[in-house]
């Protein structure tokens, strides 16, 4: 979280990443509206170098995203959350994701419960329990399932 006395800024983990696309989530509190924006740096290297478009803010707390395309499967991609507003701004933290569809590879916050049969069953902060093939592919979701 980054914070300046009236606005607090967070940068979430991205959603929707696939090998060319992803969403980068972000969400922030703060007691100005006026010519007050949101929007992300991302770029392939820490050092954050491109941003998305500036959106106008309208309320003074909510989450916001921006959909990227175009990405190279593969490659690690950097992003973190900016609010500009006319006197000063808040940048917050850098996160990193992997442009690829294998679930497992992708999310950094994966536990392994069991493994049976080629199976693996893992828990993921915030969705629960899924199960996942041999070659990382998810096969199905159980909030309810426990290992004997």
């Amino acid at each position: 979280m980054a914070s300046s006395p009236g606005h607090e800024l967070y940068t979430d983990l991205p959603s929707n990443v696939t090998d060319i696309a992803a969403r980068l989530n972000g969400h922030y509190l703060t007691d100005g509206l006026t010519n007050t924006f949101v929007r992300f740096y991302w770029g392939t290297t820490s050092e954050v170098l491109g941003d998305t478009p500036q959106v106008p803010i309208t309320t003074v707390e909510s989450s916001y995203y921006a959909d990227i395309s175009g990405l190279t499967p593969g490659v690690t991609y950097y992003f973190q959350a900016v609010l500009d507003w006319p006197d000063g701004g808040l940048v917050d933290i850098v996160r990193s994701f992997v442009a690829q569809n294998n679930v497992i590879d992708r999310l950094n916050t994966v536990r392994d419960i069991v493994t049976m049969e080629g199976i693996r069953q893992l828990e993921m902060d915030g969705i629960g329990r899924f199960h996942v093939d041999r070659a990382g592919n998810a096969v199905y979701r159980s909030r309810f399932w426990r290992a004997g």
